[in-house]
């Protein structure tokens, strides 16, 4: 009972944020609409384990958050205040709407509207459809704007084994790959794969 109460506020916070997106951000919640179905009707062709791999990596609590993780926030503002460290606290919905809206902006203001707006694509897309657009999307490095261009990227210079293709584009999003990788690009990507593993077994994922 507890669990579906929650659930059922969260539904409650999830749509007012959709109504605030429709009425403040509506250019912003269009451009959305219409590149996540444009992505969606395109049905590019991905390796279905990249999803996870991205998961375990990016964002850990992805299926049990609608667009933002609160968590995260807590213990970045946690870190910056007693420690004076960055660390991230985006999660793949909000990564989303970055690279759609192209708003980077270090900005209070910016961050809100990215968080109201990760949470209206939650009203409106499955959890699937939101990694399989970012994926689809995402920019990896030099010329590479979406999955594909990276896969080919990737397997065409032998940037790594065969079986760590995966882990090396979603290392990307962290890393990307310049034009002319150096030794330490190219070994912040290998440490990021071997990061992105350790988070996978821990997670019981077997690829």
């Amino acid at each position: 009972m507890q669990r579906e109460n929650k659930k059922h506020i969260n539904n409650i916070i999830v749509t007012i944020q959709y109504s605030l997106s429709k009425l403040i951000y509506k250019n912003d919640l269009d451009k959305l609409i219409d590149t996540i179905s444009h992505a969606i009707e395109k049905n590019s062709i991905i390796d279905n384990n990249i999803i996870e791999i991205m998961i375990a990596a990016e964002d850990k609590r992805f299926y049990r958050h609608f667009g933002f993780d609160i968590l995260a926030i807590f213990r970045a503002l946690f870190k910056f205040i007693f420690y004076y460290r960055k660390s991230g606290a985006s999660t793949i919905d909000q990564q989303l709407v970055r690279t759609i809206t192209q708003n980077k902006n270090f900005t209070i203001n910016r961050k809100i509207k990215e968080i109201i707006l990760a949470s209206s694509i939650n009203n409106i897309y499955t959890k699937y459809e939101i990694a399989y657009s970012y994926i689809c999307l995402a920019y990896y490095g030099w010329r590479m704007h979406g999955y594909n261009s990276a896969y080919i990227r990737i397997k065409n210079e032998n940037i790594v084994t065969e079986n760590d293709i995966l882990y090396a584009i979603i290392s990307l999003l962290k890393y990307p790959l310049p034009r002319y990788p150096s030794d330490k690009s190219l070994n912040k990507i290998y440490n990021r794969i071997s990061y992105i593993k350790f988070r996978l077994s821990k997670l019981n994922y077997k690829y």
